[in-house]
């Protein structure tokens, strides 16, 4: 199973997400913070 933020979740951390540019384009926060659960839980999901 994986692990993707609801939009309420989003709607909550977006915020407290840094919005100023800097000198590299930024990727997209949502899909960066999507990998990082999957990598950091997704395996617990799948194998309790």
């Amino acid at each position: 199973m994986r692990y993707e933020l609801s939009d309420d979740e989003w709607t909550a951390i977006e915020p407290m997400l840094p919005n100023k540019p800097r000198g590299v384009p930024r990727a997209n926060d949502r899909r960066v913070l999507n990998g990082i659960f999957v990598r950091n839980f997704g395996i617990l999901e799948e194998y309790p």
